[in-house]
């Protein structure tokens, strides 16, 4: 039977506990005495710890989430050994009472558990970090100035999981590695995990200097000429540059534009990226320079004059009827003769006309012709102006060769040849031939660019434009708006009618359809993995829509697989994305599943008592897929889930469910501490009360049941009281039936102890005469002490001197026992008042230094007053025990008498005053 659980008394009412645990008893025996406060020795046992148990470590772990830091952490759990234990994670050097390990940087790490006995175990574990997080980023800078068309793409590599990406230092945040349509400046890329790491760096998109451009003008000197031109002069942007002024139909690298007649031109810059320019210049012209009419005035039958009246051109104009001989600044011409002459007209840049007239003595019948093409191809507007002089008036006016006639001289037709007539008042015709010209007809055709992807507005609509008369103009919205551009961009998919209209405002129209293809999109099946943690899952794809062939990424745009399968995937969720062949994407989440990870669940059943061996463990595992098969110690597997009986320990279980996924688990099998018992103390009694006694129990499995062996007393605090004189052997039963005993006490009861008052003295009112009082004891049990007021004196003596007032005397013996006897001493005499000093000494001899009551009764309203000769009051007291020291404001007063004045109230409740005189003497 194993030794008794105890406890040590190292002082009156403190006890250590012994710690729980293996234990065995040194070869030699220990005896060890202990005084307690009733004088009470008692005799222990004292345990030794068992050094041959050793502890067993169970250490887990958490990695450091990001490279470079210090979160990691160690876990250890220690068993067996004697606790309390300590720990070290660093080979010894420093230790801990607590288990866990935090802030830990990557390393290996030699982990030491101590135990109470100084055994130790030890394991090593390696606190690991994900590599660094690199991000190698590839850029694409702005392409013109003013736009925001640069690209960040990101490829991050390290960390763990999935990344996000971000270009404002972590502002805002997106699963895709692109980031578009950025404008120049500086931007703080980062990669971040699924732990929040972060790896980036800083990137700089530019944009080349801003593209501008001025333009120089000649307009055309005369109507209709081609001698105009347009200068360019284009800054900026990334030469070389180059130059279109019809819309980008065509293009040249020098910046000017020479012969080129009057009209509206739509300049175009290009510089070597593409980026353009655009602006809309007109280069004018004058208006025509024409000879309107010749008036003639004949003079007399041989001579005549003549006038020609010009208009158009930019005036003064110069005039001549003789090539070759010269210009004037006047229109008339004297003295001509009959003749035929050719009058000549021009301006100041020298754009003329010409018309050839004919001096009759009489007036001839002349005709003189404008004519204006049509203004667009198949238009009745061309022009047929004539203007008559000579022969008799009225005239009449045709153009079909005299078919038909018509007073006005004004023609509308369409292009063509025409023979004019005019035919005046006396029958003489004039006639000419005339031919009307037209424009080539206005044609157009169209060039698209379909949308990419369904929804966008990116398709494009170039037009080419041919006849008519150029510069052209172009309309997408039926004419409410108009451009120079022949190009029509970022449009949506529908059908189009472009209207192209000339510098004659003819128009014409061609349709385009804009086609879209359909909407991507992607559907994902996913297969679970078959076990937990094992990445053999996968995902099948099927796109429809866009335009093939397609690519997929599962890792948000990274790498892109022409493949619609992943294979060997984790559990987890995948965002799956699908791009075809021009570039559209459409994403899917979709989940691989994975079984619950297997749990054992073990339901164990401790083994009862110390040392027995009916231990029992159930399995009842959760997760994977069932059904399972168990076995233990690496055994033969069956398909039975529990295992009994069992001894204390630790075993090994595995389970494996139907796709062969197995999980091991360290099952441990308990027993309770062995059951002890130990004294705590046992307390001798008195007559009024009896003894107490005290076991505490420790092990086993609570609740306890304390009992007295044949006494029938049981406890569920193990308190036993009032208890009789014996011995007795306290017995502690646990809940499993389990015993265990303390040893023997023996408690004894003192006889009933007395205090008696053999005689009191009261005290004299004089204050000298004090009370005093005689006591002595019967019973109880040696040694006795005894206390009057709580200071201890000799009985059977007088307790004097006594100050009037109550006293409790008290008397207790060995067992603490204790009687009372209570008494009061008077002050006798009490019509005692007050006795004044008649002369004091203030030398600071401690003598005689202060003027007070030398006596005083029983008084009350007390007041003191002193005053010199010339009746100051000199000092002033309500305290009969404060008296004066012979100084008045801190001065000392002379040698002399001073008269002092007392009043108070005395114990018949009457006011009394007295006066005397004093001599202060030094």
């Amino acid at each position: 039977m194993p030794l008794p659980r105890v406890r040590q008394k190292t002082q009156p009412g403190t006890f250590i506990e012994p710690k729980p645990g293996p234990c065995r008893i040194a070869a030699m025996s220990f005896l060890l005495l202990f005084p307690l406060f009733l004088f009470t020795t008692y005799t222990y046992a004292q345990e030794l710890p068992d050094s041959s148990a050793i502890p067993v470590l169970t250490v887990t772990h958490t990695d450091v989430l990001c490279n470079g830091g210090n979160d990691g952490s160690i876990t250890v759990t220690a068993s067996g050994g004697q606790p309390p234990y300590r720990y070290s994670k660093d080979k010894g050097y420093s230790w801990q009472q607590t288990a866990s390990f935090d802030k830990l940087s990557t390393g290996n790490y030699t982990l030491i558990a101590m135990d109470g006995n100084g055994q130790t175990a030890s394991a090593t574990v390696a606190v690991k970090a994900p590599s660094p997080i690199t991000a190698t980023i590839r850029i694409t800078h702005v392409s013109c100035y003013g736009k925001a068309n640069g690209t960040i793409t990101v490829q991050a590599t390290g960390g763990s999981g999935n990344f996000m990406y971000s270009k404002d230092k972590g502002v805002t945040w997106q699963p895709s590695a692109r980031f578009k349509d950025l404008g120049p400046g500086d931007y703080g890329v980062l990669a971040r995990d699924q732990h929040g790491c972060l790896g980036g760096q800083w990137v700089t998109i530019t944009e080349p200097p801003a593209f501008t451009m001025r333009t120089e003008q000649r307009d055309a000197s005369c109507y209709a000429y081609s001698d105009g031109s347009i200068r360019v002069d284009a800054q900026g942007g990334i030469p070389p540059y180059q130059y279109s002024n019809n819309n980008g139909l065509s293009w040249q690298e020098t910046p000017l534009f020479n012969g080129i007649s009057a009209g509206e031109y739509p300049l175009l810059v290009k510089d070597s990226t593409g980026c353009l320019l655009s602006s809309g210049i007109t280069l004018q012209e004058p208006p025509l320079v024409k000879i309107d009419s010749v008036t003639a005035i004949f003079d007399n039958p041989a001579y005549s004059s003549i006038i020609i009246n010009a208009t158009g051109g930019i005036p003064a104009y110069a005039y001549t009827i003789y090539p070759g001989r010269g210009w004037q600044p006047a229109a008339r011409f004297d003295t001509l003769p009959a003749g035929s002459y050719a009058a000549y007209v021009k301006d100041q840049h020298q754009c003329g006309s010409t018309l050839n007239i004919t001096l009759a003595s009489t007036p001839a019948l002349q005709m003189k012709i404008e004519s204006w093409s049509a203004g667009c191809y198949q238009s009745p507007n061309a022009a047929i102006n004539i203007y008559m002089q000579g022969g008799a008036a009225p005239y009449r006016y045709s153009a079909d060769s005299g078919l038909t006639w018509q007073s006005n001289a004004n023609f509308l037709r369409k292009a063509g040849v025409y023979q004019v007539v005019v035919m005046d008042a006396s029958a003489n015709r004039v006639g000419a031939k005339v031919t009307l010209t037209e424009p080539s007809q206005l044609t157009a055709r169209l060039e698209g660019e379909d949308i990419s992807c369904r929804g966008a507005s990116n398709g494009s609509i170039n037009v080419i434009a041919s006849g008519g008369i150029m510069p052209y103009k172009y309309s997408i919205n039926k004419g409410a708006t108009w451009q120079s551009s022949a190009s029509f961009v970022g449009l949506p998919g529908g059908g189009y009618t472009i209207l192209i209209r000339d510098r004659n405002s003819c128009e014409t129209s061609a349709q385009l359809q804009l086609t879209e293809p359909e909407r991507l999109g992607l559907k994902a099946q996913s297969i679970a993995a078959t076990c937990y943690g094992k990445p053999d899952g996968r995902i099948t794809l099927t796109s429809s829509g866009g335009t093939p062939p397609y690519q997929y990424s599962k890792d948000l745009g990274k790498t892109w697989e022409d493949a619609a399968l992943f294979t060997q995937l984790s559990a987890g969720v995948y965002r799956i994305q699908v791009r075809d062949h021009n570039g559209c994407e459409d994403s899917v989440q979709i989940q691989v599943q994975q079984p619950l990870q297997i749990s054992a669940n073990p339901a164990v059943q401790m083994v009862s008592c110390y040392g027995a061996g009916d231990g029992r463990i159930i399995l009842s595992p959760k997760g994977g897929t069932a059904p399972y098969t168990y076995r233990m110690d690496n055994g033969e597997w069956q398909t039975a889930n529990n295992y009994s009986p069992l001894a204390p320990g630790l075993f090994p279980i595995s389970i494996k469910d139907s796709h062969g996924c197995i999980q091991s688990a360290n099952v441990r099998v308990t027993q309770p501490d062995s059951l002890e018992l130990a004294l705590v103390y046992a307390k001798n009694g008195c007559s009024y009360i009896g003894g107490q006694l005290e076991v505490k129990a420790g092990g086993g499995t609570q609740p306890y049941t304390y009992t007295l062996a044949g006494t029938g007393d049981s406890s569920s605090n193990g308190t036993f009281a009032a208890l009789a004189a014996g011995r007795y052997n306290p017995v502690v039963t646990d809940k499993n039936g389990c015993t265990a005993t303390a040893p023997a006490a023996d408690i004894e009861i003192s006889p009933e102890l007395r205090l008696i008052l053999d005689e009191k003295q009261d005290m004299q009112c004089d204050g000298i005469h004090k009370g005093g009082a005689r006591l002595h004891a019967e019973g109880g049990s040696s040694p006795l002490r005894f206390t009057i007021n709580e200071q201890a004196y000799a009985p059977g003596s007088n307790t004097g001197p006594l100050d009037n007032g109550p006293y409790t005397a008290l008397v207790t013996d060995k067992n603490g026992c204790a009687a009372v006897q209570r008494f009061d001493i008077n002050l006798l005499n009490e019509g005692c008042e007050l006795t004044m000093p008649t002369g004091f000494s203030p030398n600071d001899d401690g003598l005689n230094d202060v003027f007070r009551p030398a006596l005083y009764g029983n008084i009350r309203a007390y007041q003191l007053q002193l005053f010199n000769a010339w009746g100051n009051l000199l000092f002033s007291s309500n305290d009969p025990a404060t008296g004066w020291d012979g100084t008045f404001k801190g001065h000392r007063q002379a040698v002399a008498s001073y008269v002092w004045i007392a009043r108070y109230t005395n114990y018949l409740g009457q006011p009394v005053v007295r006066s005397g005189v004093v001599t202060l003497v030094r």
